[in-house]
């Protein structure tokens, strides 16, 4: 997070350079402007967040690794040394998922559309010693 004047931008490093992300201004704002915000962010056919995937999670060793199709179906791993990029299919995606951002039971729907799977119940057991 850097001081841009009045705004606060956070950045990422970038292959050479830092990268803003997003900035703002360190005010209240109207709860209706968050609530718009909020809704289309989550909700709004336009925005990306609804109509792609977007999955990321960052290491303790400063390693982020983000799974996405926003430009194309991918699985991005950007260290302090640099970014790797590996295309996918979409088969991958509910192991990926599970494996490498800890989010078990997705699936992939008829339409090829990432969903999330019924919980499956087991029954609890004990073993007789």
């Amino acid at each position: 997070m850097i001081e841009d004047g009045e705004e606060l931008v956070l950045q990422s490093a970038g292959e050479s350079e830092w990268e803003d992300l997003y900035g703002f201004i360190p005010q209240p704002v109207p709860l209706v402007d968050v609530e718009t915000s909020n809704w289309f962010t989550s909700s709004h056919p336009r925005s990306p967040f609804v109509t792609g995937l977007i999955v990321s999670t960052q290491r303790q060793d400063g390693t982020r690794v983000t799974l996405s199709d926003w430009s194309e179906l991918a699985l991005t791993e950007q260290t302090p040394a640099g970014s790797t990029t590996l295309p996918l299919t979409h088969d991958a995606i509910p192991g990926l998922l599970e494996v490498l951002f800890g989010l078990p039971g997705f699936t992939l729907g008829r339409d090829g559309g990432v969903v999330r799977g019924r919980a499956q119940h087991t029954g609890a057991s004990s073993a007789a010693t």
